[in-house]
């Protein structure tokens, strides 16, 4: 079996748990999440935040963006371009977003565009990581292509 078939494998069993697990564990997961998120030195140093919308079974970023939004803290949202490419936006406030490719909320054209440097926080979205923290994600490729550029200081969000 290939390295990519295995993945496709295991993508397949984590999105299965994913799918079992009761919704009252999915909520004390996703509170407990947001706030070792929002406690962290990496959020309260950063001005800057690079958030995802999250859909389905993900792990919930609206009360990580609501508080850094009420912190006075940028924000940027993510729009997928075609060629498993991605900008972010900046966002004032959930309103307004729109649908984008994979049914995901979005910012839409006329938010400025963003681009994540150094002293920002971006937050990954992951299916799962193994023990030496590499990440599993959807299978696009967005974020491996983002974080191959970004030197910003990353935070990986796994359910």
């Amino acid at each position: 079996m290939s390295i990519n078939e295995e993945k496709i494998e295991l993508r397949m069993k984590i999105r299965e748990e994913l799918a079992n697990l009761p919704q009252s564990y999915i909520d004390a997961s996703n509170d407990q999440i947001a706030e070792n998120v929002v406690s962290s030195d990496a959020f309260k140093r950063a001005e800057r935040i690079f958030a995802y919308c999250s859909v389905d079974r993900e792990v919930s970023t609206e009360k990580i963006i609501l508080e850094a939004l009420k912190q006075g803290k940028t924000v940027a949202l993510p729009v997928s371009l075609v060629k498993s490419q991605m900008v972010f936006r900046e966002i004032k406030s959930l309103e307004g977003l729109e649908i984008g490719r994979y049914g995901i909320p979005e910012p839409t054209d006329d938010c400025p565009e963003l681009f994540c440097e150094e002293n920002d926080l971006a937050l990954v979205p992951a299916l799962c990581c193994d023990r030496e923290f590499n990440r599993l994600g959807n299978g696009a490729g967005y974020y491996d292509r983002f974080l191959s550029d970004t030197k910003a200081f990353t935070l990986g969000i796994c359910p």
